[in-house]
């Protein structure tokens, strides 16, 4: 609680969704079974000490380590943030052809970790 009031800069602040959010989908996406790599846009709350932490205590929990690298972006330079932006835009419309289309890119670590 402290090193929230001194405001550490290894520590998020409480409502920041973004720590949580890439764990849950490095945990997603590594299916027990894999390490991943993953590109993010440029975030100020992903601080490499931060992503950092959370790599050492998702190592602590699952062999092998969940999140292999981290590596933030201009999100106006790579194409594969400017796709993944793009499709996670058109996904909130939920367009049945479109869910039947990315099936099987959205729900492979499911269907692998249930072989």
């Amino acid at each position: 609680m402290q090193r929230l009031i001194d405001e550490d800069p290894e520590i998020p602040p409480p409502l920041e969704p973004l720590v949580p959010a890439l764990a849950e989908t490095v945990l997603y996406w590594s299916a027990g079974h894999r390490s991943v790599a993953v590109v993010h846009d440029e975030q100020s709350a992903l601080t490499p000490g931060r992503v950092a932490r959370l790599g050492a205590f998702l190592a602590e929990q699952a062999e092998p380590p969940p999140l292999h690298s981290f590596t933030q972006v201009d999100s106006k330079h790579d194409p594969r943030v400017q796709v993944a932006d793009f499709l996670a835009g058109i996904a909130r419309r939920r367009t049945p052809d479109l869910e039947e289309l990315l099936e099987p890119y959205t729900c492979a670590a499911t269907k692998s970790s249930q072989v």
